[in-house]
């Protein structure tokens, strides 16, 4: 007897169907943006993704050690009669006729054990701890026996006392664990000596040796053993096989208290792997194995040792599926057809297997031609109505093709185990199909191909830049997908799948870059399920003569539930920049009540300031979305969008990659606000420059804007530390060039942030709304430092000058000093007031106001009375306005020492008004000779009154304006008054209070 076929062989599947596999790409889409953006997942994710996508594998596909399940009787069909009812199957691919089920479950010839008592509870449960027993593990494999009479005491004392079974199991482990195959005596026929001494001597055998120094054993612990020579169908086994010539396998029978049992320790110890390459494996499956199992793929030459009710014949035994281990220990039931060579359905492309299993079994399976997968040609799913698998083959040409099926429980890690296997023989096949793969989402969420139904591998050809498939889903289920290329890679911008309201179904397109053999994977997930989407559908895409490839940029769910629609550019996922230009354009469409915003990220993920400007134009009723790199390299840009009423943040629209060369001359955008555009605002300087750089000594910088006549701004600057500065800013409408001039002067180094807002004049509430931002980065603080006072509108409306202190929020304090002055130059028409404010409280005759004639200008003069920090305010109004002045400009002074304060006398309103002005004194002290001297313009007469009390007048105390006249003073108060009018009547200029 040889052992041509005595190895089992273990195919491990290539990629089989992906059921219940969540084959998935990593997906993720980080999205941020200043205007609180929710981070979004594209469509043909990125992105993008976050919805996370689980990466996993497809189904890998290999035997491995499970428990031997309970024994059972098994009533198997066999026999031509199969094959001809195999033949008259009118089973869809869709439906399940349970009619057609009934049928097949018919048999005409059982399997059944010779001894039904042999495998009873008692016998079971011994054999299954003793599977179980790591002490005895552990003993035999810390063992190192010198000679098979060692080997057998070694065996008899650790079975002391203990069962036949045990006894039996402890040699089996033993030679499972430390007997080779022999794969060289295999493959050349040469074989070794296998005798139980030469296998003990060598640890290498084939199935021969592995009989005989089992058979040994047992001799040497008193167990009665035979060795059975027979028929396998092992290594390269052809189902077509009609008759062995010869025995090409061997395995042994124990008798335990009356009872035969098998064990075949060759297949026990593992097997062939693709690479014929001995695998160690252990299985227990082989040890004890029902004969009613065994017949499957061992025929005794003798058929007592069959050990069934009716032996089989040859024709019978050959006629009958190769099986696994795994087939019964998962406890699988061929329902549709038990013989090894099926056809194809009467009239169809492909054939059918029906097999029932425990719910908690999962199965895969694969159809080969030549050893080769057939990629799409199977297709294995559930039916829960009639609580079976229908595995589904296609094949794609002619000849013997080789099906198998895999199984594993559904909790169970690691890979799953070659279960069952047939051949399909195709004759004459004209119109072949293929299965795209289906994973279990597709089922459990009740997902439907429309096109292509029966199409694994689309093929792109005749200059055709992408293919489309088209999928219905329930409302509830949201879909995804990638593409990735020949060499595994993700194709950017090779997927677009969106829900086509009107058609009310999903349109999947994928644009391949390249030529070749591409995958497409369909991703699904409940709309409110979290987590990641799950494989749903793949398909093969072949490229032929591809030309003019195109690309999808990336769209959102937000894409389409606003209705959005890219206009320019259509078909295009990365843009090149180029030619030295120095920004992108990208168009879209809207309904007039969504609103886009958007960013561009540089090639390492941080956020490019001032990269991008978004606004409507109402003319072209689009938006213009301009991004502008900094940098060269690959950039990505994303668009965001909401309902204008609608509250929250924005969410991710569209993605697209932006890949700049050569940029010379970068430009950027200053941050521009709803309010520019709604009140028609435009930058005249400068034009593109998010960050302005303040240096070559500059004190400040200048921005200038054009807006509507009816458009008031106002300003304002923040240090880095984000707080605001204060003098940092001055903003006027300058009337001679009709534009406004926006001056910010840092106070110091570091980048800060301008804001100017803007409202209509018409406007009456004090509230301004941003209209743009500028960045001001100030490097070096400059030698003179400025600052501005705050100044109104009204400021630049009466056409004010200031002369003293120039460019400095702070009015200048001198050192010893009683009082601080600030010049101001005003048109004729104007009159001025003012007060100092200390801790918000107006100082009484703090402040005296009067007009330089010589020099044309104002003089205000302001006088604390503590040191620290106070508020200066000057106020205007035109001559004849009988309305109250109003603030044009505010100062701050810090008073540092204070040696002396004085109070300024009392003015009155036709003191301004008529431009007087005090030469001297400021202040009296009672008793003391002073002079009184001042200018009152345009008078008549000058009178001054004494403690209430006129004085008497002398001709030359008032000429040309100038009153002038000693006096001493008195006891309470001075007043100083002039007559305007034809009458006697005279008005008050000036009180002095007494001291």
């Amino acid at each position: 007897m040889g052992c041509g076929s005595s190895v089992k062989v273990q195919p491990l599947a290539e990629n089989p169907k992906p059921k219940n596999v969540e084959n998935t790409k990593p997906k993720t889409v980080e999205n941020t943006k200043s205007k609180n953006v929710e981070n979004t997942k594209p469509k043909n994710v990125e992105n993008t993704k976050p919805k996370n996508v689980e990466n996993t594998k497809p189904k890998n596909v290999e035997n491995d050690d499970n428990d031997l399940s309970k024994s059972r009787r098994r009533r198997t069909s066999v026999g031509e009669s199969i094959i001809r009812r195999r033949k008259d199957s009118t089973t869809s691919i869709v439906t399940l006729d349970p009619r057609l089920i009934v049928d097949n479950i018919h048999t005409q010839t059982s399997i059944v054990p010779l001894d039904p008592d042999a495998f009873n509870s008692k016998l079971r449960k011994q054999r299954q701890a003793a599977i179980e027993n790591d002490l005895y593990r552990n003993a035999i494999n810390s063992w190192q026996p010198t000679s098979i009479e060692h080997l057998v005491n070694l065996i008899k004392t650790l079975s002391l006392n203990k069962s036949d079974v045990d006894k039996t199991f402890i040699i089996y482990y033993w030679i499972c664990q430390n007997i080779e195959y022999d794969v060289i005596s295999y493959f050349s026929k040469n074989y070794a000596d296998q005798t139980a001494e030469g296998v003990f001597r060598t640890k290498k055998g084939v199935c021969a040796g592995y009989g005989n120094i089992f058979q040994r054993l047992c001799d040497g612990v008193s167990l009665q053993c035979v060795k059975i020579s027979g028929y396998s169908k092992g290594y390269k086994f052809d189902p077509r096989t009609t008759t062995f010539k010869e025995t090409d396998h061997a395995w042994n029978s124990v008798q335990i208290d009356n009872h035969w049992y098998i064990i075949e320790s060759t297949w026990g110890a593992g097997n062939l792997n693709d690479n014929k390459q001995f695998k160690k494996q252990f299985d227990p499956y082989y040890f004890f194995c029902p004969p009613e199992e065994f017949i499957y793929d061992h025929l005794p030459k003798d058929e007592k040792w069959q050990l069934l009710v009716r032996p089989i014949s040859m024709q019978e035994y050959l006629s009958m599926p190769v099986t696994w281990s795994s087939f019964f220990e998962l406890k699988l039931e061929l329902i549709s057809s038990e013989s090894n060579i099926l056809q194809l359905i009467n009239g169809k492309p492909y054939a059918q297997v029906q097999i029932r299993s425990p719910i908690e079994v999962d199965i895969t399976a694969n159809l080969k031609l030549n050893d080769k997968k057939i990629d799409g040609g199977d297709r294995v799913c559930y039916d829960p109505k009639q609580k079976i698998w229908c595995c589904y083959f296609a094949p794609q040409s002619d000849g013997p093709h080789e099906i198998t099926i895999y199984a594993k429980r559904k909790n169970q890690p690691g890979s799953y185990k070659s279960a069952v296997k047939f051949s399909l023989e195709v004759l004459n096949l004209t119109k072949p199909i293929s299965f795209p793969g289906l994973f279990d989402t597709y089922y459990d969420l009740d997902l439907k191909i429309v096109q292509p139904k029966f199409q694994h591998t689309i093929q792109l050809k005749n200059d055709v830049a992408y293919t489309e498939i088209l999928l219905q889903a329930p409302k509830d289920v949201k879909l995804i997908g990638d593409l990735t290329n020949p060499e595994g890679k993700k194709v950017d911008g090779g997927e677009q799948v969106y829900f086509d309201k009107q058609k009310a179904l999903w349109r999947c397109l994928f644009a391949p870059q390249s030529n070749g053999l591409h995958e497409i994977t369909i991703y699904a997930q409940r709309t409110n399920q979290s987590g990641s989407y799950k494989s749903a559908v793949k398909f093969s895409l072949e490229v032929l003569n591809l030309t003019k490839p195109i690309s999808f940029p990336g769209l959102f769910d937000t894409y389409y539930d606003l209705d959005l629609k890219i206009i320019q550019p259509k078909f295009q996922h990365i843009i090149q920049l180029k030619n030295d230009a120095a920004y992108t354009e990208i168009l879209l469409q809207a309904p007039k009540d969504v609103k886009l915003i958007g960013d561009l990220r540089n090639p390492e993920g941080k956020k490019v300031d001032g990269s991008h400007r978004l606004y409507f134009d109402k003319q072209k009723a689009l938006w213009r979305c301009l991004f502008a790199p900094q940098s060269n390299g690959l950039h990505e840009i994303t668009i965001y969008a909401k309902r204008k009423n609608q509250p929250g943040s924005f969410e991710g629209a569209v993605k697209f990659r932006l890949q700049a060369h050569n940029l010379t001359k970068p430009i950027s955008f200053p941050r521009l606000l709803d309010t520019y555009y709604d009140l028609d605002l435009k930058i005249v300087q400068p034009k593109f420059q998010h960050t302005i750089q303040l240096k070559n000594d500059a004190a400040y910088t200048e921005i200038l804007l054009q807006a509507p006549k009816d458009v008031k701004l106002i300003g304002d600057l923040t240090n880095p530390e984000g707080k605001k500065v204060h003098g940092g800013e001055q903003v006027y409408f300058d009337k001679q060039k009709a534009l406004w001039r926006c001056l910010f002067a840092p106070q110091k180094t570091g980048l800060h942030k301008i804001n100017i807002y803007a409202k209509k004049a018409s406007d009456n509430s004090t509230s301004y709304s941003a209209a743009l931002e500028f960045n001001l980065n100030v490097q070096q603080l400059p030698s003179n430092i400025i600052s501005y006072p705050n100044t109104m509108s009204l400021f630049y409306d009466y056409d004010l000058k200031i002369i003293a202190p120039n460019n400095s929020r702070f009015a200048t304090w001198p050192k010893n000093a009683s009082y601080t002055e600030i010049l101001l130059r005003a048109p004729n028409n104007i009159q001025l007031s003012g007060h100092i404010f200390y801790d918000n409280q107006a100082i009484d005759n703090g402040s005296l106001i009067q007009y330089d004639h010589d020099k044309q200008l104002w003089q205000c003069l302001f006088a604390p009375r503590n040191t620290g920090l106070h508020k200066i305010i000057v106020f205007a109004k035109e001559n004849g306005d009988s309305n109250t002045s109003q603030s044009v400009v505010d100062f701050d002074l810090d008073v540092t020492n204070l040696k002396r304060s004085i109070a300024f006398p009392k003015t009155y309103a036709l003191f301004q008004k008529n431009k007087c002005k005090i030469y001297e004194p400021f202040e009296m002290k009672k008793g003391s000779n002073v002079t009184l001297h001042c200018r009152i313009p345009d008078a008549n007469n000058v009178r001054i009154l004494f403690d209430s009390k006129p004085e008497r007048e002398q001709e030359d105390d008032y000429e040309n304006n100038i009153f002038k006249r000693q006096i001493t003073v008195p006891n309470q108060n001075v007043v100083i008054m002039g007559n305007y009018t034809n009458d006697t009547s005279y008005s008050y200029l000036i009180h002095y209070t007494v001291t």
